[in-house]
């Protein structure tokens, strides 16, 4: 409930609505009033005034008054000619029919989120208007396209090292009409919009215009066979352009129905010819457009069968695959997408678990959520909390609207009882209206006005909102409320998380299983059943995934020989290379102070602290000869907070003083500040190194010991302490290991391998962009890695935040690249005494279709720093490799028990599903602990080394064993990994802090931002750390 007061309403909702309906249709121009309306002028004025907004409560006399068409000046169409409809596709069977006003009372109606509301209090019409939304677009230049001279090197022959193998891969070959031509046409449906200046409008929501087109479908309102991608295109196979644009398509009036479909014009057309073309000469032009027609038509295809969310999908049936006991499901869903692969047309097909709100009455869902009848024993403040914390922004409908009005819950507000409010009661008396004002709780509203008894009121009310609207609250009782159906759960705790995936991650043969049932289950055998795929002759072979060749190759020499690699786990057989001598450190223990400390905590304290000095003895780290105790008072209460800060500032300081090398911080709080503000005080204030830990770790091992005791129990707390050492000798720049990079090649181009020649100095670097899309206070941060030698054993990091001046907009590429490579060359240099001149330098998180910004802004950016640095010297060479995780390709293969298995680290996949005519490759370098392997995708976008396939295949693998702080490989290179922490990590140490919200809103988008438009900062460290992996 709100607490403005009602407005005046003459008659109920229904009766207006009907009264509309009939004003519409009886002023509705006839058909040869039709032809005589510029509705060339009315189309164009619709795609340059078109204002997102939702359906208002209309008088009679409003809708009689709106007109068909604009006054706004116009220019020309293309052909010169005013285009209007013609009356022979004028028909009854919608092609061109009476609009008119949707009845919301319907029982039959359908979720929407703009229909009027059916709160308590309904908002005043003119109040429902919804803001005009920009589309994020990029701040970074998209140049001239590439040319093939200056883009992404041809691709080189086949890699032969390694043992080869076979495996399977979810692609599944693709057949397609030949020759067939695709046409796309522009499209839009409209809603007229009563309010000045009385044009149509768009419809804003997805859905809504899917079920209108659906529904022109079923009138048979289309002569020919079409597919529509739910937004402003439309495609067939038919050439409909020699009919007279724009094209109007309506519902009949009967079907109460005021929407209307317009095909403005053609805007291209592309042969499924084009495919074939380019798979065998990838050389030419990319298809992209005639394969994203193909996907938009297996998307439509699936529709009758099958529920869209996204790019995922669903089983459409009521019951879930899992039901989690936190109340949620899981839904096992599928990603489908064509892809241009050396073998040809592929559909290439992913299953997912996802989690969702259940469809039930928020009752119900709360009961199992907190698994509690509290129908009959109530709500505590902590069951409030617990539960606003699961439900907050998941949408809602009510039991007052039929279930169409769509609500977001933001919290929880008072009893029914005393949430009061002014109600603008209605009479009719003598013919005349009186208006007289009652105050009402909810309570007796729901009683007196919906003739609705609330069973349960001493439950307190959702407070919820409108979808896009946060200023007007509206307060719902719990036991009206049924929950959206189709809703993805994004928010979870550790906890729910842990709980989530130990449901959700399936074993290799369970995967493998549900990729054949949902391919088998879209019906793309051959021949083609379903109607769309028949237009085109598409067909999907789906009796097996697609068995195809792959090597495994071997691991490399570490320590000379003196680590032992089993299945990616490395032993250092308790040595490291170079390990820093540490002679004073301090364990501080953060957490709320109780005099004197438990018994079991001091003792459990006491054993780590041994067991770390024991450990350290063995690494070559000591004996250490100060070894010091700390504790600081950790107050959790926000009102506390500066206590807190100061006592960490006092610690530091301290600390500093006495020439403490390391401060191991035992954390034992829940303030969500501490670790930020221990890593503020360590990093960039005080210059001293920290390595952090979370007591309930310490006791989750010791715990888990207990459970199940294996060996000495002194163990556990020694192999804690073994990683932590190797996380310090990295951080105080010691050398924990050493890869042997020598990659023996049989080439015979002569080209130089690492360390193939003396003269021969190599960097490597990696980089990483979180949160590309951002706002001011929510920023984008950069980060940097680069390698302190040419074996990649220390590394120095630059950290950068970027975000728009105003709005929101998406900012790709590294903004201040120049400046962070001319940084990290010169720590090379001040390392080996000289500058390299090689240079590997992986990136992170670039898309297919941001390649063009990577290739025409940041390696120029690259180079840019060799010249600053280099000066008179010659510039280095330049390869430059983007780093895939998140695709979906799976490779599987079948062990000695004939069952489903993950592949093992060091297989590498270069031909039939890799890119046709690029450098590509994919390099499986972990081993998975648990689900089934993602190996990395690698592209080269630059080559000016002239790596050879297996030069860089094993290169790369052998860097995924260069991260001095694990004991396995990496998935992917060690320089990217430690970029990701970084970048990860960064955000509390600048001198902002992040203010932004949580609730889903955000700032408006920049229409057309610039470089201008970006600010950046870079991170400023102490002295001590500047060139030191501090975020190791």
């Amino acid at each position: 409930m709100s607490s403005n007061t009602h407005q005046s309403q003459s008659k109920n909702k229904k009766q207006r609505r009907k009264n509309a309906r009939a004003a519409l249709q009886q002023t509705h121009p006839s058909e040869s009033e039709h032809a005589e309306v510029d509705l060339a002028q009315e189309i164009l004025s619709t795609e340059q005034k078109h204002v997102e907004t939702s359906d208002v409560l209309l008088k009679p006399e409003a809708i009689q008054q709106l007109p068909l068409t604009t006054d706004s000046p116009v220019e020309p169409l293309e052909d010169n000619a005013l285009a209007a409809v013609s009356k022979s596709e004028a028909s009854s069977n919608g092609a061109v029919a009476a609009t008119a006003i949707v009845d919301n009372d319907k029982n039959d109606c359908t979720p929407n989120e703009e229909m009027i509301s059916s709160s308590p209090r309904p908002t005043p019409p003119t109040a429902r208007r919804r803001m005009k939304r920009n589309p994020i677009v990029s701040a970074i230049p998209l140049l001239p396209p590439i040319k093939n001279s200056t883009g992404p090197p041809p691709k080189p022959a086949p890699g032969t090292l390694g043992t080869p193998t076979q495996v399977y891969v979810n692609h599944f070959p693709v057949k397609v009409a030949p020759n067939i031509i695709l046409y796309q046409y522009d499209a839009v449906v409209e809603k007229p919009n009563f309010r000045p200046p009385n044009i149509w409008e768009e419809v804003p929501s997805r859905d809504h215009r899917r079920r209108f087109v659906e529904k022109l479908a079923k009138n048979n309102a289309f002569d020919f066979t079409y597919w529509y991608d739910e937004g402003k295109c439309f495609y067939s196979t038919t050439n409909i352009s020699k009919r007279q644009f724009p094209l109007i398509y309506t519902l009949p009036p009967d079907q109460n129905e005021n929407l209307r479909l317009c095909v403005l014009k053609l805007a291209g057309q592309w042969s499924t010819a084009t495919i074939t073309n380019y798979l065998n000469s990838p050389n030419s032009d990319v298809p992209t457009s005639a394969v994203r027609i193909l996907e938009t038509l297996l998307k439509q295809a699936l529709s009758p069968i099958s529920h869209c969310e996204g790019s995922l999908f669903y089983r459409n049936e009521p019951k879930p695959d899992v039901s989690l006991p936190d109340g949620f499901e899981l839904r096992l869903g599928f990603f489908q997408a064509l892809c241009l692969t050396q073998a040809g047309l592929t559909l290439n097909l992913q299953t997912t678990l996802t989690k969702f709100y259940p469809h039930v009455d928020v009752l119900d869902f709360i009961e199992v959520h907190l698994n509690k009848d509290i129908r009959k024993y109530g709500m505590t403040i902590n069951d409030y909390e617990k539960v606003k914390m699961a439900l907050r922004g998941c949408k809602i409908t009510t039991r007052q609207s039929n279930y169409t009005q769509i609500y977001q819950i933001r919290s929880f507000s008072d009893v029914p009882e005393r949430q009061v409010f002014d109600f603008i009661k209605e009479t009719h008396v003598n013919g005349q209206n009186l208006a007289s004002p009652i105050k009402y709780n909810l309570i007796d509203y729901y009683k007196h006005e919906k003739k609705i008894k609330l069973d349960y009121p001493k439950l307190r009310c959702l407070q919820c909102y409108f979808l896009h609207e946060r200023n007007d609250p509206k307060h719902l009782p719990i036991e009206l409320c049924r929950i959206l159906q189709w809703q993805e759960c994004e928010r979870e705790s550790v906890a729910e998380q842990r709980n989530r995936q130990s449901h959700s991650i399936p074993t290799p043969e369970q995967r493998y299983i549900d990729i054949m049932s949902s391919l088998k289950s879209c019906q793309y055998r051959a021949p083609p059943t379903l109607p769309l795929c028949k237009a085109v002759q598409l067909s999907v072979d789906d009796k097996e995934m697609k068995l195809i060749k792959a090597r495994i190759l071997h691991p490399p020499v570490i320590n000379n020989n003196n680590a032992e690699i089993t299945m990616g786990r490395i032993n250092l057989k308790g040595k490291f290379v170079e390990p820093f001598k540490l002679t004073s450190i301090t364990f501080a223990y953060f957490g709320p102070i109780v005099s004197p400390l438990p018994a079991p905590k001091k003792i459990l304290m006491e054993k780590f602290v041994t067991s770390f000095n024991k450990m350290a003895t063995a690494f070559r780290l000591g004996p250490i000869q100060t070894c010091t105790r700390d504790a600081v008072h950790i107050v959790e209460n926000e009102e506390n907070r500066d206590k807190n800060l100061a006592a960490i500032n006092t610690c530091f300081c301290y600390r500093k003083k006495q020439n403490c090398q390391l401060v191991v911080c035992i954390m034992d709080s829940n303030w969500n500040e501490l670790r930020a503000n221990i890593k503020q005080n360590g990093t960039v204030t005080y210059g001293i190194a920290t390595q952090c830990l979370l007591y309930s770790k310490l006791q989750e091992q010791m715990d888990k010991f207990q459970r199940r005791p294996r060996g000495h129990p002194d163990r556990i707390l020694d192999n804690m302490c073994e990683n932590l050492l190797r996380k310090i000798n990295f951080k105080m720049q010691g050398i924990n290991t050493q890869v042997d990079l020598h990659i023996k090649t049989t080439a015979s181009s002569g080209v130089a391998s690492a360390k193939s020649k003396k003269e021969d100095a190599w960097q490597f670097m990696g980089a990483d962009v979180i949160h590309p899309v951002c706002r001011q206070d929510k920023p984008s941060i950069a980060a940097v890695v680069g390698s302190g030698d040419s074996i990649c054993s220390t590394s120095a990091v630059r950290v950068c935040k970027q975000w728009p001046k105003t709005g929101k907009c998406a900012i790709e590429a590294i903004i201040e690249l120049r400046q962070m490579v001319g940084e990290l060359l010169e720590y090379y240099r001040e390392w080996n005494g000289q500058l390299a001149n090689k240079i590997v330098f992986y990136r992170d998180g670039v898309d297919d279709g941001q390649f063009a910004r990577v290739l025409n802004f940041e390696i120029p950016q690259i180079k840019a720093a060799f010249k600053d640095v280099y000066e008179n010297q010659p510039l280095p060479l330049l390869t430059f490799i983007v780093v895939k995780k998140r695709h979906h390709t799976r490779f599987f293969i079948v062990n000695d028990r004939n069952e489903t298995a993950n592949i093992s680290p060091g297989l590498v996949v270069d031909t039939d599903v890799v890119h046709p005519g690029q450098f590509s490759f994919f390099l499986n370098s972990h081993k998975a602990l648990q689900g089934t392997n993602r190996p990395a995708l690698y592209h080269v976008l630059h080559d000016e080394i002239n790596f050879t396939s297996d030069e860089l295949q094993l290169l790369t693998y052998y860097l995924c064993f260069t991260d001095p702080r694990s004991s396995t490989s990496e998935a992917i290179p060690s320089l990217i990994h430690q970029a990701d922490l970084a970048a990860s990590n960064a955000r509390d140490l600048f001198p902002e802090t992040d203010t932004s919200t949580t609730d889903g809103y955000a700032a408006d988008a920049l229409e057309e931002p610039t470089l201008i438009d970006i600010a950046t900062e870079h991170l400023r460290v102490h002295d001590n750390m500047r060139d030191t992996p501090h975020f190791g």
